[in-house]
């Protein structure tokens, strides 16, 4: 972090990551930060922005007044956003009419087949934020099923990266590159997965998936710290461990608690599918314990699905495999279970309330 107002996106963009994902504290800039930079992107050579959300009823929530504290940097400009486009223009005398430039688009994942049917151009730096959900607000808001497909399969329709004969990348302009941005909220998220996070990273930037994504956890500064004593919220926020975390840019399910390696003699006996994603139970019958890893073998049977292929819950799934669920409960009630790492745990913990955990 530098003395400026907003997060150093400056020595960041160093690093020119394929995909960058920036885990902070609210408050510290990254989201004006990286505003900023959409608006000087266009400025120098015309580079467009694309900015994604989840659900398309989040679509107005972030495109109202995206400029508003931005535009205070670029006083001889002037900012709107019509629909899912943002457009820039010169500031005019009072009377003439401004000359108004596209910018940037917005878009909900959850309108993928209108996102590829969209024409975008120029689509330089694609932005998500809000990458990790509070755990808080798991009952309100979830992943999408198959979230992180959906977010690469937005960005290539924003981008649009054309390619030769032998399918090798047609020149252009500029490579285009895909942000996150999330606070240090619960460790069990698609993007930790796919990056094969299974413990809470250490404060700074660590490179990932062969230097393909840059991870920046950005470890709180005194002043935002300070926040639990000189601030009502903050001061709030401190008498529970949990919302104090927050403030900390903790991940507020990342205990450890039953968190083991599986050793080499566990079996595998069935998967779980849920939301999406394959969970691997195993046996040591050695020593009567039970462990579920993220993901399982290709060719394993059986496989126990909780959800529909959309994601959704499906009762009569869940009826159908409530006898081998419960015996997975009792085995967790017990302490006999164990999982591969914090995220795996808070995904069990979902697919057992579903029987009966409390």
């Amino acid at each position: 972090m530098t003395d400026h107002a907003y997060y150093d996106w400056d020595e960041t963009l160093r690093y020119d990551a394929i995909m960058t994902m920036v885990v902070a504290v609210r408050d510290v800039g990254k989201t004006y930060g990286l505003r900023r930079r959409f608006v000087l992107d266009y400025l120098n050579d015309g580079s467009r922005f694309g900015q994604l959300v989840r659900h398309k009823t989040a679509l107005s929530i972030t495109a109202a007044g995206y400029f508003d504290k931005v535009s205070r940097e670029f006083p001889d400009y002037q900012f709107k956003v019509e629909g899912s486009r943002a457009y820039i223009a010169r500031k005019v005398p009072e009377g003439e009419k401004p000359e108004w430039e596209l910018m940037g688009y917005f878009a909900a994942l959850t309108q993928m087949q209108q996102i590829k049917e969209t024409t975008y151009a120029d689509v330089y730096r694609v932005c998500m934020d809000e990458a990790i959900i509070d755990p808080a607000l798991s009952q309100y808001t979830r992943y999408l099923p198959r979230e992180y497909y959906l977010l690469t399969q937005a960005f290539d329709s924003m981008t649009r990266e054309s390619v030769d004969a032998d399918g090798n990348a047609v020149p252009r302009k500029r490579r285009p590159r895909l942000y996150l941005m999330a606070n240090g909220l619960s460790m069990a998220n698609p993007y930790f997965s796919m990056m094969g996070i299974k413990k809470p990273p250490p404060f700074g930037k660590s490179w990932y998936r062969d230097k393909t994504v840059l991870l920046d956890y950005v470890e709180p500064l005194e002043k935002d710290r300070r926040r639990k004593v000189t601030t009502v919220a903050g001061r709030l926020a401190s008498l529970d461990p949990l919302s104090s975390g927050a403030l900390e840019n903790e991940f507020l399910d990342a205990s450890g608690l039953f968190v083991e390696s599986k050793p080499p003699r566990a079996k595998i006996r069935y998967a779980i599918a849920y939301r999406g994603r394959r969970y691997g139970v195993w046996e040591d019958a050695a020593e009567g314990m039970v462990y579920v890893t993220d993901g399982a073998p290709a060719n394993v049977d059986p496989v126990y699905s909780l959800t529909n292929r959309d994601g959704e819950f499906n009762a009569i799934l869940a009826a159908r495999n409530e006898p081998v669920m419960r015996y997975l409960l009792e085995l967790y009630r017990y302490g006999l279970v164990r999982v591969d790492c914090d995220g795996t745990r808070g995904v069990l913990a979902e697919c057992l309330a579903l029987f009966g955990l409390r």
